[in-house]
């Protein structure tokens, strides 16, 4: 898989090694960013450049102006710590569908998505 996603991985087994205490979806959110923009070239496969989409998608919810990581917090009722639970057991099911759709196969179910619930 990618190397982010085996980090991820890591942490959702032993959040305290990395954080200190219990991960926050906000906390997830930073890392990934972090992680993102520190890469090398060529960049790991596992990209979360689609996944408000997919997330909106996936929850068949309007995404506007929110991002993943606030849909998932929302979806939770707003707790931080439910929220990051809730990213990873999502996680391996983007993994899956950007490997299997990629990144275009994503936008496209988004685009299906939102035309059906905007009916």
């Amino acid at each position: 898989m990618s190397e982010l996603a085996d980090i991820l991985r890591c942490i959702e087994k032993k959040p305290g090694m990395w954080f200190g205490h219990r991960a926050s979806i906000h906390e997830i959110s930073a890392f990934i960013t972090g992680f993102q923009h520190g890469q090398r070239v060529p960049p790991d496969p596992l990209s979360f450049e689609y996944f408000t989409r997919w997330v909106a998608a996936h929850y068949r919810v309007v995404d506007g102006p929110r991002g993943a990581f606030i849909l998932i917090l929302e979806h939770v009722g707003g707790d931080e710590h439910r929220a990051a639970d809730e990213f990873f057991r999502l996680l391996p099911l983007y993994a899956r569908d950007m490997s299997e759709l990629g990144g275009e196969g994503v936008h496209a179910h988004y685009g299906k998505v939102m035309m059906e619930i905007s009916r």
